[in-house]
């Protein structure tokens, strides 16, 4: 069937749709959530700064298909950097009167110190990018991990930035809902571009074949570290979200826990698409706070059921079995929500969607 359509409402539908499906009932849980109770509106807010990090993880690890055990150290890195640039001088006189005096006289406001605690984890990010993606498969992983250790260790010790293992406190709580959602959709937006741009394109084709991807002349070490210094300044960004959001956190806040927890959303929703991170991120948030709730008790009509410590990270366990048992590509298939030209029946995508092949070494790399 002919394709009707003018360039414009194909370009909409190809690339404008599957954005506004994504964001809008995003934006309809954010609205729902700001109508409940302080608790509820907490909850929300914490899923929405979690869509951040998850959201920021998939940028590295959806399109190089590639696991990593360590993007934690780049949120951990934004906390402390927005905490240190948002406490008031006078706040860092007393509890870190050993800082150095670039970082004690300077005081920036939310967005700032958001915006600055994501730059400097993309600056570390690119500081490790290329060696690091010179491994591949569990080697990177691991090294992942071992950077992780190695900055849970740093922020542990250096007690004169970072008071070391005692609470960070005293951040200006900014992070509201509203900002929450803000910064989730700023972050869809720019994993959705990055994965039609050449770099994302050849990331996925990377992940697909690799030693083809090798053989057509990709710079597979040079692509995954663009997307990783991107994935870090996201992370990051949730980290400084997080930490004007609580107020309070040490080096464990962010460590092994939130390492696993985001892997968990990241592969229930399914790891190889954006939709499956959005959809992950919430469904996860959601069943986290139920299981929650219910670890203090409950009652079903007669019956009464008493605490029941742990069950949240049971529950969470339990749920992520069944999805890689039953379902290993996760709840959306690592699918992403279809064009508009897709779910019209009988119709084929315009040629302009189709990508063109490549035909020599130039074109890809």
């Amino acid at each position: 069937m002919k394709h009707s359509n003018s360039p414009l409402l194909s370009w909409i539908g190809r690339r404008v749709w599957p954005l506004v499906a994504l964001i809008v009932p995003l934006g309809a849980i954010a609205l729902f959530g700001g109508t409940g109770s302080i608790v509820f509106q907490r909850e929300v807010t914490t899923m929405m700064m979690y869509m951040v990090v998850v959201v920021g993880y998939y940028i590295f690890v959806g399109n190089s298909g590639v696991t990593s055990f360590g993007h934690i150290s780049f949120m951990i890195i934004g906390a402390y950097t927005a905490a240190l640039l948002t406490l008031t001088v006078q706040q860092k006189i007393i509890l870190l009167p050993d800082l150095p005096s670039f970082l004690a006289d300077v005081h920036f406001g939310f967005v700032g110190g958001a915006l600055l605690g994501a730059v400097v984890a993309a600056v570390f990010a690119a500081v490790i990018a290329l060696p690091i993606n010179r491994l591949t498969g569990i080697s990177l992983s691991l090294a992942m991990f071992a950077i992780l250790l190695t900055v849970n260790v740093i922020v542990s010790h250096w007690t004169s930035v970072t008071r070391g293992v005692t609470s960070m406190f005293g951040v200006p709580q900014s992070t509201t809902l509203g900002s929450a959602f803000v910064f989730a959709s700023i972050t869809i937006v720019a994993a959705w571009m990055f994965q039609w741009t050449r770099v994302g394109l050849r990331m996925r084709a990377a992940r697909e074949d690799e030693p083809a991807a090798r053989a057509v002349g990709i710079s597979i070490p040079r692509d995954r570290a663009i997307a990783f210094i991107l994935s870090g300044f996201f992370v990051g960004l949730g980290g400084a979200l997080f930490a004007q959001f609580l107020g309070a956190f040490n080096s464990d806040t962010f460590y092994i826990s939130t390492t696993l927890l985001t892997i968990a959303m990241l592969v229930i929703g399914g790891f190889k698409s954006l939709s499956g991170a959005v959809v992950g991120t919430v469904f996860v948030s959601a069943l986290d706070a139920g299981l929650r709730r219910m670890e203090d008790g409950f009652a079903l009509g007669p019956l009464e059921v008493g605490s029941r410590p742990g069950l949240s990270a049971v529950g969470l366990a339990l749920c992520m079995l069944l999805v890689l048992v039953f379902r290993s590509e996760g709840l959306t298939g690592s699918r992403e929500i279809p064009s508009l030209w897709r779910l019209r029946r009988n119709e084929t995508p315009p040629a302009d969607t189709l990508p063109a092949p490549a035909t020599d070494r130039k074109d890809v790399s």
